[in-house]
């Protein structure tokens, strides 16, 4: 039996490029005059949507809930998203931020001004996101029908699963959806003690550094990441029974789900799943919503290159 292709992907952070499709708010405009909020530009290299969040409420001076965005990025990878402050600044503020923050320790974070307005951005509240992907390691002939197949399969649907993004940090583990499980269940003290394990207690500003309860000092929109991550782990599993194939794709160690091998098979349009969200008050709400079970994206190739990285191979860019 023949080996498969050892392509590499995600090699290096530069690898992987994800920019948001944003919504704006209708009074979105250059001049500040009346307005309350700025709308920035946030372009970042090792650091996850919440680092900069509390970095951006240091910076500025406002309180964490100031500020806001509409998705959360990976820290894997450079990305590049909307995020609100309640604050009035500048060009030169933003000039004194940039340099201040263009060689951190993990990385980097840089900021630009869309525009201001009376509004905050409103959380998922975007179209989307677009993402540059390069393949690396490629044989010419396999970059070649990679080209060919992207050129004649330009729209992909595929069944709609959530991937290690949202189970955890890069790398593991892999147990927000466990953090968030606890927190369903009101165990505080077993949610408390899988976060210190999880590697986030590390990333987050805590007004306690341990005992029954610290957890619930973090930005409750952080807790909302791992009640999502539950809702994900439960949507996994149902999608999975869904698709009902005896091919598995693990999603990460101890977690599979069912790979949908044929691309004609029939797939229910929308599956209805268990949602969970804290508010600042503490209080937790369910409610039923409805998700698409495929997804369907537009994929473009460029031509092969050679791969600096890899001698005697191709890249792509997808």
């Amino acid at each position: 039996m023949s080996k498969s292709p050892s392509f590499v992907l995600k090699h290096r952070n530069e690898d992987f490029y994800v920019k948001e499709v944003s919504l704006f708010p209708n009074d979105l405009t250059l001049n500040p005059l009346h307005k309350t909020h700025t709308l920035l530009q946030a372009k970042k290299e090792g650091y996850t949507t919440f680092e900069v969040i509390h970095t951006l409420a240091e910076f500025f001076n406002l309180n964490r809930l100031d500020v806001h965005c509409q998705g959360l990025k990976d820290e894997d990878g450079i990305t590049q998203q909307i995020i609100s402050l309640k604050h009035i600044t500048n060009r030169e503020e933003i000039q004194d931020f940039n340099s201040k923050h263009s060689h951190l320790e993990k990385g980097w974070v840089e900021l630009g001004i869309e525009g201001y307005s009376r509004e905050a951005v409103q959380e998922k509240s975007l179209h989307g996101n677009v993402f540059t992907i390069v393949v690396r390691r490629l044989t010419s002939s396999l970059a070649e029908d990679l080209l060919d197949f992207c050129k004649n399969h330009a729209d992909l649907v595929s069944a709609n699963y959530y991937d290690q993004q949202r189970f955890g940090l890069p790398g593991g583990p892999f147990m927000a959806h466990q953090i968030g499980e606890a927190i369903v269940k009101n165990d505080w003290w077993l949610a408390e003690d899988l976060y210190l394990k999880s590697g986030n207690a590390e990333l987050d500003d805590r007004k306690a550094n341990s005992g029954d309860g610290s957890l619930k000092n973090i930005d409750h929109r952080k807790l909302n990441f791992f009640l999502g991550a539950y809702a994900s782990y439960e949507w996994n599993n149902a999608l999975s029974d869904a698709v009902n194939s005896e091919q598995k794709v693990e999603i990460f160690e101890g977690f599979n789900v069912s790979a949908c091998v044929n691309p004609d098979a029939p797939l229910v349009s929308l599956l209805y799943s268990e949602n969970y969200k804290i508010d600042e008050n503490m209080q937790l709400k369910r409610a039923k919503k409805a998700r698409t079970s495929c997804v369907n994206t537009t994929v473009y190739a460029t031509d092969k290159r050679i791969d600096e990285e890899f001698t005697g191979h191709y890249a792509v860019d997808l």
